[in-house]
């Protein structure tokens, strides 16, 4: 997935052009403007549904899409993995859904308004243009790749919890003109994720396993003095939900529409587009709504701890939807990008999207300009965002609160280390 030279001049005539659309001015920023213009061609595309033409409802959306993907900025990977989400979980699957089934393009024009404001909350976020390895990092993903490769036979449910800081490491261990250096841990990441993925991988979480992946690349790419395309970003993902149905990644054959559409990638955007009805129907749930916010909030909390905490939406809706049994079954299900919101508090929960973007997007913030980590520390994070476009808020939360947890600890131990000498840290253990 790589794209021009970062370094490229402005674009000219005739291919140029071409240039410009898949890879876009990095140094661009979305403006108020953006925001106002996009919230004016949502709403037409929410009116012009009203006409109930499939082919009117695709040509707008698809507008709509293409201004979104030229909002995002190459350089920043918060920006490119929530292309991934919405690409994979929203837009395709609206069309897909809406061909079969009818099911509209409200809940994508309502997840877009969203997105194009949490696209600009982030829009600071960018990947520096030249990078130096950090002391000690490869030395480190040297010794928990061997870690995860053992783990991978042994006990591969230890694996999950910690890839993220992995893929942290990894980006830390990369430089602007260490080429020889990025591709051995190149090397040495894909022969540790393949492992992985034959070996540990128990077939669910794709998102997740894919998450990994691309942010991986992202950086990789980032090292290599080059931008990502956009445009592979937008459509290669969802294009691959058609041909790994079968939750193995190293077998590609398509299953068919009708099993696409029932995945957990294309199926929650359906069952998500009937909660504004839901909440006309049964009133504002402020009660639910505020359990969820407990929940993310204090998600890092044992429930061994704390018996009585919350549970998040997809075990909360599968016991009051569908059963108590497929819950104990291992079933669950996706709220997509700001489904939650809309299942408590109706059209309200576009406000309570908006302030939960905000806080992602602070959140986010804070995590890059930590020192010590060169902004690497986002890695952790970015690699869930399309989790946040699929599950939600409280999927997001959960997925993200032990790497957080582990990052900090990290963090602790590289400055005590970076503030003492060899001496005194022998004397202190």
């Amino acid at each position: 997935m790589v794209g021009q030279r970062s370094d490229v001049g402005p674009a000219t005539a005739g291919g140029g052009l071409v240039v410009s659309l898949a890879h876009g001015n990095p140094q661009r920023s979305l403006t108020v403007v953006d925001l106002v213009l996009f919230t004016v061609m949502g709403l037409f595309g929410i009116l012009l549904s009203q006409l109930d033409s499939f082919g009117l409802d695709v040509g707008w959306s698809l507008l709509v899409f293409s201004h979104l993907v030229l909002s995002v900025s190459p350089r920043n990977p918060v920006h490119m993995m929530f292309l991934v989400g919405l690409s994979t979980f929203i837009y395709f699957p609206a069309i897909a859904n809406s061909y079969v089934y009818d099911t509209g393009f409200e809940l994508f024009y309502l997840s877009a308004f969203v997105g194009i404001f949490f696209l600009y909350w982030t829009r600071g976020l960018l990947h520096e243009q030249q990078v130096q390895p950090v002391q000690g990092a490869f030395v480190l993903f040297f010794w928990m790749s061997v870690g995860i490769m053992v783990a991978s036979f042994v006990r591969p449910e230890l694996v999950a919890g910690v890839f993220a800081i992995y893929s942290m490491l990894f980006a830390m261990s990369l430089g602007s003109r260490s080429w020889a250096g990025n591709v051995r841990a190149l090397i040495i990441f894909a022969s540790v994720f393949t492992t992985y993925a034959l070996l540990g991988w128990g077939g669910f979480g794709r998102t997740v396993l894919v998450g990994w992946l691309l942010v991986v690349l992202l950086y990789y790419t980032y090292a290599s003095g080059r931008l990502p395309s956009r445009l592979l970003f937008a459509f290669l993902p969802p294009l691959g939900v058609f041909f790994l149905a079968s939750r193995d990644l190293f077998s590609v054959e398509y299953a068919g529409l009708d099993v696409v559409l029932n995945d957990s990638a294309f199926g929650p955007y359906r069952l998500a587009s009937g909660f504004v009805a839901h909440s006309v129907e049964n009133g504002v749930d402020f009660s639910g709504f505020w359990d969820q916010v407990v929940f993310v909030l204090f998600v890092y909390v044992p429930r061994d701890w704390w018996p009585s905490k919350p549970y998040g939406f997809g075990f909360e809706y599968t016991v009051e939807n569908l059963g108590q049994g497929l819950v104990e079954a291992g079933h669950s299900v996706a709220a997509t990008f700001i489904g939650e919101h809309l299942y408590y508090l109706g059209h309200w929960g576009i406000l309570s999207g908006l302030a939960m973007a905000l806080a992602v997007a602070v959140f986010m913030r804070f995590v890059h300009g930590l020192k010590g980590l060169h902004g690497n520390g986002l890695v952790v994070i970015a690699a869930s965002v399309p989790v946040l476009v699929w599950g939600g808020m409280s999927s997001f939360a959960a997925r993200i609160a032990l790497p957080v947890i582990l990052l900090f600890g990290v963090l602790a131990v590289a400055r005590f280390l970076s503030t003492r000498t060899v001496g005194e840290v022998r004397q202190q253990l």
